[in-house]
């Protein structure tokens, strides 16, 4: 019987050697994932926190290359995430958005 965590360790290990096989092709792997974006941030804006989504088409691709290049624990979900984590993604909701706008005009919180 194989643990859950031991999984998460050959999945990792599985990820690294796929990192470098996409590296001897010589592809690094932020090239790679910045390919499901053109290149450019993805700005996302729901109107509510209630509208924003958890995955779009982008992840949904991104996952199955992944998948195909020998990658585990890609899922559309975690790539979602990841995406909005490392900044391919942002996802700005308007009323926090005017929240920030508001901070910022006071001069109060110049860090937003």
């Amino acid at each position: 019987m194989i643990f859950r965590g031991a999984l998460k360790v050959e999945s990792a290990v599985k990820n690294a050697r796929a990192t470098l096989a996409l590296r001897d092709k010589g592809l690094f792997l932020s090239q790679f994932l910045w390919q499901f974006t053109g290149g450019q941030v993805i700005v996302n804006r729901p109107v509510s926190l209630r509208q924003a989504s958890v995955s779009t088409p982008e992840p949904d691709v991104m996952s199955k290359a992944l998948k195909k290049a020998n990658f585990s624990f890609v899922g559309s979900i975690i790539m979602y995430a990841h995406m909005q984590a490392s900044g391919l993604v942002k996802d700005i909701c308007a009323a926090v958005q005017r929240c920030v706008d508001a901070a910022q005009a006071t001069g109060l919180f110049r860090w937003l």
